[in-house]
């Protein structure tokens, strides 16, 4: 994996995106590691929406990001995974429902006190059912942005729901809006 610095980013809206197994939480903690050194306490917002790490087939997929404590975290209380908890269309669409309503809480908390600086990890479960508009106008909030989501063939199968196309349309959408786009799956 090319090496990146934050230092590069700042003033900039960074988009990382990949499939399973990538490294996008992984460069997006080495990312957030750099800021805090750069950045003094409170300049940065993480907005974690990453479900709780588990193992589908051979791959690791989800997982939180790792927070110094300097770093305002904010998150769900529950995030579901659509694709692999629901076992019906019904189920997967209303899993993504209850996720984009506790996200939508999470964008609420942040906009009433934005930091300059805000990482969102798994920004594209929120593509399942919520609006690009919305997430553009949370991270329209910060001077930095920096965010990760899924991107790839690995998590295709959502029961007929339509929230893998969703996501993809969305996120290729949101790369309009973006300075810098990092491409794992290169």
């Amino acid at each position: 994996m090319k090496d990146y610095d934050f230092k590069d980013l700042i003033g900039k809206k960074t988009l990382i995106k990949g499939d399973v197994g990538k490294g996008k939480t992984r460069l997006t903690e080495s990312l957030l590691l750099s800021a805090v050194k750069l950045l003094p306490a409170g300049h940065i917002t993480v907005i974690d929406l990453a479900p709780q790490r588990r193992v589908v087939g051979e791959l690791w997929v989800g997982g939180t990001i790792s927070v110094p404590n300097e770093v305002k975290y904010l998150r769900p209380s529950r995030v579901w995974a659509p694709r692999l908890e629901g076992r019906t269309k019904d189920e997967v669409v209303a899993l993504a429902q209850k996720n984009a309503e506790s996200i939508e809480a999470v964008f609420d908390f942040f906009a009433r006190s934005p930091s300059p600086v805000l990482f969102i990890n798994d920004l594209t479960l929120y593509f399942h059912a919520g609006s690009l508009e919305r997430l553009l106008e949370v991270i329209k909030l910060a001077d930095t942005f920096v965010g990760n989501g899924y991107e790839g063939r690995e998590l295709r199968d959502d029961k007929g729901s339509g929230i893998s196309e969703r996501e993809a349309l969305l996120l290729k959408k949101l790369e309009s809006f973006m300075d810098v786009i990092i491409d794992l799956n290169e």
